[in-house]
């Protein structure tokens, strides 16, 4: 059975949302697929970070819905 499109379209978006984070014991944090909110909640881990803080500004360019 074929799903509606909005539900197909839904999950295909929470995917594409999906960060993945690996926290050493050292402390040492790897990131993958960070998205701008993740990004703000990295920022605040390390406030020295000018990279991620401008990440973290960034606006999400992902567009959800393809123009008329």
């Amino acid at each position: 059975m074929k799903q509606p499109a909005n539900q197909s379209q839904s999950a295909s978006l929470r995917e594409e949302a999906a960060s993945e984070i690996l926290i050493l014991s050292g402390g040492k944090i790897f990131a993958h697929n960070i998205t701008p909110a993740m990004a703000r909640v990295l920022s605040q881990l390390n406030p020295t970070d000018a990279a991620m803080r401008q990440r973290a500004e960034q606006q999400n360019l992902i567009q959800h819905e393809l123009p008329n």
